[in-house]
């Protein structure tokens, strides 16, 4: 090795030592990318509602795991308006977010991990709007006779507006192939706990729900 360095002319030795602290930094903190950006004020804009935050030492979980809690706990229009408003408003945001810029795509993004600490934000995301999905699977099961007319407890035209985003955007995000595993993964979950044919819990759930064109 000392050889090595011996035999290069010192004229060299400048820049390439800049060269490698170049390099170095790069690959340390590599530049943003659009798609950085995108994640960072996404984050920013949604920190105390999906991610949480620490004030004053203390840590404070995100404001919807007690809105999800309320919600499923009571299943009523009254006790789910806090957490449907958080869906709308979550969702208006993140359709800033392009469609390449997904969490799958960029897990392995180094940046992101600099700016949140060690997570992936778009990870925090998809979790959210996991649980938002098997929430609304729960809450939408209907115990009544009328199955055929398309009922799904309480929720009304305006709550399966909010169902069907949430469902387009969980499609562009993160695939039509992640979905159907989710969808199958949440149907399972019902005939398990209600005890019911797969038919018949499908049925009864706003899974089966065909959302219009103008929403997918």
């Amino acid at each position: 090795m000392d050889q090595f360095f011996a035999s290069i002319p010192k004229v060299l030795i400048g820049p390439m030592v800049v060269a490698l602290v170049i390099l170095y930094f790069v690959y340390d903190d590599p530049p943003k990318t659009v798609c950085d950006l995108q994640h960072e004020i996404f984050q920013k804009e949604n920190q105390n509602y999906i991610y949480g935050h620490v004030k004053r030492s203390v840590k404070h979980s995100p404001e919807y795991q007690k809105q999800l809690i309320m919600c499923q706990e009571q299943n009523s229009p009254g006790a789910c308006f806090g957490w449907m408003e958080g869906i709308k408003k979550t969702l208006l945001s993140s359709r800033n977010i392009p469609t390449e810029c997904s969490a799958d795509k960029l897990s392995s993004l180094r940046r992101l991990k600099h700016f949140t600490g060690g997570a992936d934000p778009m990870a925090a995301f998809k979790q959210w709007m996991t649980i938002s999905m098997y929430t609304f699977s729960q809450i939408s099961w209907n115990d009544g006779p009328y199955i055929r007319r398309g009922l799904f407890g309480w929720l009304d035209q305006e709550d399966l507006i909010i169902y069907c985003r949430l469902k387009s955007e969980y499609i562009r995000l993160n695939g039509q192939e992640a979905y159907v595993q989710l969808q199958n993964s949440l149907h399972a979950q019902l005939i398990k706990l209600k005890k019911l044919p797969a038919k018949d819990a499908w049925e009864r759930t706003v899974l089966s729900y065909s959302c219009p064109r103008s929403l997918q």
